[in-house]
């Protein structure tokens, strides 16, 4: 990084290892305020050295989210996204909701989720920013202890304590995390709530039913890009893209394969290519009363399907082969979530049948024996239309398979 004399730099610590989701978020937000930092950034351990002014840099990050924000909520075409009620927690709304809303100058109701505190949190950062000023920002930023089992964000203003959705690792792994007597508590400071709520809703993926979906993206893979002036632009572009793909999506993410084939056939082309060499996954978390638990990750490496799904989304010669493998899919996460249809079953049969399908699919289109699932698909399809034995769609199919 080149830096211009007299060039104003500030420096952001990175929660420790320890603390896996507070140190996720941060990073996704880091790759925010990379985007506005003039000279770039570089890292020296677990501190990011920023160039440009702090309230500035910040400020753009947060303006960012917000737009992102924005635009998860016009692909669920509702006045608010579905999204875990704060209140499902009281200690979560009486200690940290309200004591924090009443500290940032913003207002809360019962009513209000876990994304609307968050965002209200990134709305009031702005004036926060203003009040306190850039010596109090800088020592906020890079003020990270840890005193015992506990993580203080922000130094002296850390006064607010961690809601339960920023808990994963003490409820996932209990107190023996990493075989040390893990605790996990954090207290934090009002900027750092901003930095962890706009990482949050940044890589929120979206809500079913009792399933909270997150973006998860390898840290090294940020840190890479984020020191690199303009490659910041790259990573904020994949976070951006594949934490509103199940959104867009809108099915819960119930059965691995048919979910991850379905959201690939819902990307852009562009997207698409993206997915082709950049490997991610997406954290399935539990909601429950007092605990999030994360009780999954489902992985959405694209690399083995590239070459057959590109052509398959792309081509319009494969319209009709698409909306029945879109069929099969939608049918198949209905079915493991418990909401099967008369339709389905006519078509696809039982959820069994459909997994055993959707193994089939994902193998042709990984190129694994193609003609021989070609049959099975066939077999064990039901005999309605634009199903597998229906010859406009198995035409299709073979052309896909013979081109690709």
């Amino acid at each position: 990084m080149v830096r211009t004399m007299g060039e104003r730099g500030f420096i952001m610590k990175i929660p420790p290892f320890e603390f896996q989701t507070a140190r996720r978020l941060s990073l996704y937000f880091a790759s925010f305020m990379a985007g506005y930092a003039p000279s770039g950034v570089n890292i020296a351990g677990d501190s990011l050295v920023f160039s440009g002014s702090p309230d500035l840099v910040l400020n753009g990050a947060f303006s960012s989210i917000t737009n992102m924000y924005k635009s998860k909520l016009l692909a669920t075409n509702s006045e608010r996204l579905p999204c875990p009620r704060i209140k499902l927690n009281i200690n979560d709304y009486k200690w940290v909701a309200q004591r924090l809303s009443s500290k940032l100058g913003f207002s809360i109701s019962d009513d209000d989720t876990i994304c609307s505190f968050f965002k209200k949190v990134v709305d009031s950062m702005p004036m926060y920013i203003s009040r306190i000023g850039n010596i109090a920002l800088e020592t906020e930023l890079k003020s990270i202890n840890l005193s015992g089992d506990t993580l203080y964000l922000g130094g002296d203003m850390a006064d607010f304590a961690q809601l339960q959705v920023l808990k994963l690792e003490k409820y996932e792994y209990g107190r023996n995390y990493l075989s040390l007597k893990f605790k996990g508590d954090m207290k934090i400071s009002p900027l750092w709530y901003g930095i962890l709520g706009g990482g949050w809703l940044a890589s929120f993926s979206g809500y079913f039913g009792d399933t909270l979906l997150s973006l998860l993206i390898d840290e090294n893979l940020i840190l890479s890009e984020i020191q690199n002036i303009g490659s910041a632009s790259v990573i904020t572009s994949v976070i951006e893209d594949f934490s509103e793909a199940p959104i867009k999506v809108k099915e819960p993410p119930s059965h691995g394969e048919a979910y991850t084939l379905l959201l690939f056939l819902n990307m852009s082309p562009q997207i698409l290519g993206r997915a082709g060499v950049i490997s991610l996954s997406y954290q399935r978390i539990s909601v429950g009363n007092n605990a999030y638990i994360v009780t999954e990750e489902i992985p959405i490496s694209l690399s083995s399907l590239y070459q057959m799904l590109q052509p398959l989304i792309t081509g319009v010669e494969y319209g009709t082969l698409k909306k029945s493998i879109e069929d099969l899919l939608k049918c198949t996460l209905r079915s493991a979530a418990g909401r099967s249809s008369a339709i389905c079953q006519e078509k696809w049969g039982d959820l069994s049948t459909m997994s055993a399908m959707v193994r089939s699919l994902w193998n042709i289109l990984s190129g694994i024996d193609p003609y021989g699932n070609v049959y099975r698909l066939s077999r064990l399809s039901g005999d309605a239309e634009y199903t597998f034995r229906d010859p406009r769609v198995l035409r299709q199919l073979m052309k896909l398979i013979k081109k690709a």
